[in-house]
């Protein structure tokens, strides 16, 4: 574990361009928001990377044939705040408690065929709060469908907070 102070928003672009290639072989359409503003954190960048990366891999796995994905970086009050939305068939109302629990999977009806072990979102959540962060599933607006998952860390403003 090693947090560092690092701009969020750059940290996640470049995760984003490395897992590109695995998004076009699985035709998803992957659009991002908000990564040109800098948002400090203090934070494991490893951290923020496996956090993003089972996010990313949970939409190209369970948004069926033509997934959908939006990433976006910003900042809500004193928190910087990093969401990952799909358009798959997203989290049943029952699951959503359980979710972030190890060895958790959902229903077996719709995940028996998808491969894992269920414990990404768990070691997710626990890398993101370790740092101080939230890792939460989120209600999509609008009446729009999917899973909706939303990650954040305390703002850093000044290089006095860092010390």
């Amino acid at each position: 574990h090693r947090p560092e102070l690092l701009d969020l928003s750059s940290t996640v672009a470049e995760i984003v361009h490395q897992f590109s290639p695995i998004a076009e072989q699985a035709q998803m359409k992957l659009t991002t928001e908000g990564l040109s503003q800098p948002i400090h954190v203090r934070a494991d960048r490893d951290a923020i990377r496996q956090c993003l990366v089972n996010l990313l891999d949970n939409a190209r796995k369970y948004a069926g044939d033509e997934p959908q994905v939006r990433v976006v970086v910003e900042r809500t009050g004193g928190r910087a705040q990093l969401s990952v939305m799909d358009n798959g068939p997203g989290v049943w109302p029952g699951e959503r408690n359980r979710i972030f629990e190890r060895f958790e999977r959902g229903d077996e009806e719709r995940t028996g065929t998808i491969p894992g072990l269920g414990i990404g979102l768990h070691l997710a959540k626990t890398l993101v709060e370790r740092d101080g962060g939230t890792l939460t599933h989120a209600e999509l607006q609008n009446g729009e469908h999917g899973a909706h998952f939303v990650a954040t860390w305390p703002v850093i403003d000044t290089l006095e907070e860092t010390t």
